[in-house]
């Protein structure tokens, strides 16, 4: 398991160093939690650029679908 990541999961994939898109391609092949909550976010800044009212409605039906199943717990505070 990679360590030393915790700065990697808040930045945009354009914006990550040529190291951390190599420990960025390493962890997409794991099934953490983590990484699954990153894609989710990914996923949700995507929407945001989509001008489309009908691909509007069925990427937040897929993003609510994925975010329901996705077994993630919200944080405790």
């Amino acid at each position: 398991m990679q360590r030393k990541t915790r700065y990697i999961w808040p930045k945009n994939p354009k914006n990550l160093t040529a190291k951390q898109q190599e420990q960025m391609q390493s962890l997409a092949k794991t099934n953490l939690k983590t990484l699954r909550a990153y894609n989710i976010k990914l996923s949700l800044q995507e929407f945001y650029e989509i001008d489309d009212e009908e691909a509007v409605v069925a990427h937040l039906n897929k993003l609510l679908f994925w975010t329901t199943h996705s077994r993630l717990k919200p944080p405790a505070h």
